[in-house]
């Protein structure tokens, strides 16, 4: 009685013909494999989620940290989110203006933190701090005139040495933010009396 082991000859040569069809099922099985493993995630991009309306991203308020941009009309300003789950910095799309917010840090001068943050905004060389206009408190403003148009920054102050910086860009930004730079000079105001 012969084995398996026995039949094996390890002289024998495999036909080419043979090779190339190893070869074509092995490729074959790793691009099936590939579909099977990528489809699903294919599947959720293209799907629309919850957040999602037609396609584009739901409206959302525009607020961080718990500080709300106020709208024009009263309520909050309310505007498509642009922001993907490990963005650092969350985007709202309000008609021709985009909206940026980032909480970060805040130096012993908020003018100069302001300006870092209008830099980093504008890729610009050096913060620029002549302009910087104080709001009450630590909250400040920056309007900056570039070749795309104009940004307007704003700067709220949080607790624990942290701020909220806010940018508006595009369209009519200085429309978007007096809103918000209103509504903190009245609770500047209210705190001074």
């Amino acid at each position: 009685m012969t084995s398996p082991i026995d039949v094996i000859d390890a002289d024998r040569v495999i036909p080419v013909e043979e090779q190339r069809s190893t070869l074509v099922t092995l490729v074959a099985a790793v691009l099936l494999a590939a579909v099977a493993m990528g489809a699903p995630i294919l599947v959720a991009r293209s799907h629309p989620g919850d957040d999602d309306v037609a396609g584009e991203t739901a409206k959302k308020p525009v607020s961080l940290v718990g500080i709300t941009v106020p709208g024009r009309d009263g309520g909050d300003l309310v505007c498509r989110s642009r922001t993907s789950y490990n963005d650092s910095v969350q985007r709202w799309t309000c008609g021709e203006t985009v909206v940026t917010a980032k909480s970060g840090g805040t130096t012993d001068d908020p003018d100069l933190a302001l300006a870092r943050y209008v830099r980093m905004q504008l890729l610009d060389r050096e913060p620029d701090t002549s302009d910087v206009e104080d709001l009450g408190g630590d909250a400040r403003l920056k309007r900056a005139d570039r070749p795309k148009g104009r940004l307007v920054a704003v700067s709220v102050p949080q607790e624990e040495s942290s701020s909220v910086y806010f940018t508006f860009a595009g369209g009519d930004p200085d429309a978007l933010a007096q809103p918000l730079i209103d509504d903190i000079r009245s609770q500047e105001d209210a705190n001074v009396r």
